[in-house]
């Protein structure tokens, strides 16, 4: 029974060895000038979702060499999420990958003495994607440039507490940038809740800002609901705001309806203007309001000013009632004085 556990453990280990390629070796007793280049074979294409492992060691730094290199592309680009090393050595080298001339390249940049390593891969079906790979000492020239962070089980801990008496950093050279990712379970299988929530330090097509993504757990609901640009402006890209006070901080105020040389708008050209564009003057209209949204602060003063405009008009008008209240007081005892002559005669 022993040697059947034996042999069937021992052709496990094979069928799982079997399912990677050995496409390259690598060693060398000096430094590296620029950095070691692994030029694959792999397409740059989207879907492309290989795993590629280095194994050996590194002299000079005196640390064993275990690293699997995870990536995915989508729409023409390292997709940073799902896209990771994981490493059961103790050396852990900054990588990037590239896309050079249509192929993907790994790029390690440290430059360390007496380097040895072998490379094995798999993920793809075609085993032309397998031949021809090549480890050089050259620059970095490609685009599409993602640099990959290191993710271990062990760096996540579940259903503890986990403090940090320091600073905490998450760095990626993307698009994305460093981001904190929370999950819930309990979310998981609902199209229609955030299951992951991920915090991004975003660049590039993005825009320089900091911004709050929300997935479902089948990618159905990916989008930002909160956008925070470097230059201090904040945006909710979908949804409602609410609060429970708002107080906007802002220069000058409607106070020059009140100045002397102020020209106040006659009443029959603001009866025009309505009439012709359906709107009071200086307001936007409803139309533009919906395409273009509202400056809360410049819409609040020109409320103001026309409440200030409204409030001089009333004053007029009240001016007004009083004088004709005067005219018909005189009128009526006019008439009344007459009438009493007239009797009187």
């Amino acid at each position: 029974m022993r040697k059947l556990s034996f042999l069937f453990a021992f052709i496990l280990f094979i069928f799982c060895k079997s399912q990677y390629h050995d496409v390259a070796n690598y060693s060398t007793r000096s430094t590296p000038i620029n950095g070691l280049k692994i030029k694959t074979n792999l397409p740059f294409s989207t879907f492309q979702m290989p795993s590629i492992i280095l194994e050996g060691y590194a002299y000079g730094a005196r640390k064993s060499i275990g690293i699997i290199i995870n990536y995915y592309i989508y729409q023409g680009e390292f997709h940073a999420p799902t896209s990771q090393i994981s490493s059961y050595g103790s050396f852990s080298p900054k990588i990037t990958l590239a896309n050079e001339d249509g192929k993907v390249v790994i790029f390690m940049e440290d430059k360390i003495y007496f380097v040895r390593f072998s490379v094995r891969a798999s993920g793809s079906e075609n085993p032309e994607y397998y031949k021809n790979w090549s480890i050089v000492d050259e620059p970095l020239y490609g685009d599409k440039r993602l640099t990959l962070p290191y993710k271990n089980n062990y760096s996540e801990i579940y259903n503890s507490n986990f403090n940090i008496n320091g600073s905490l950093s998450s760095s990626i050279d993307s698009d994305e940038g460093g981001s904190l990712t929370l999950h819930n379970p309990r979310k998981h299988g609902n199209t229609n809740h955030a299951y992951r929530w991920v915090l991004y330090n975003m660049t590039g097509k993005y825009g320089n800002s900091l911004q709050f993504w929300n997935y479902s757990s089948d990618h159905s609901m990916r989008t930002a609901r909160l956008i925070i640009s470097d230059n201090g402006n904040m945006s909710l890209p979908t949804g409602k705001f609410e609060a429970k006070e708002v107080k906007v901080t802002t220069t000058p105020t409607a106070d020059f309806v009140f100045a002397e040389d102020y020209r106040l708008p006659k009443l029959e050209e603001i009866e025009k203007h309505i009439r012709d564009k359906k709107h009071l003057p200086e307001i936007a209209s409803a139309t533009q309001m919906e395409k273009e949204g509202v400056n809360i602060g410049e819409f609040q003063i020109k409320l103001l000013q026309k409440i200030e405009e409204l409030t001089l008009y009333t004053i007029e008008l009240n001016k007004q009632n009083k004088e004709l209240k005067k005219r018909i007081e005189k009128l009526k005892n006019k008439n009344n004085h007459e009438g009493y002559c007239f009797y009187s005669t």
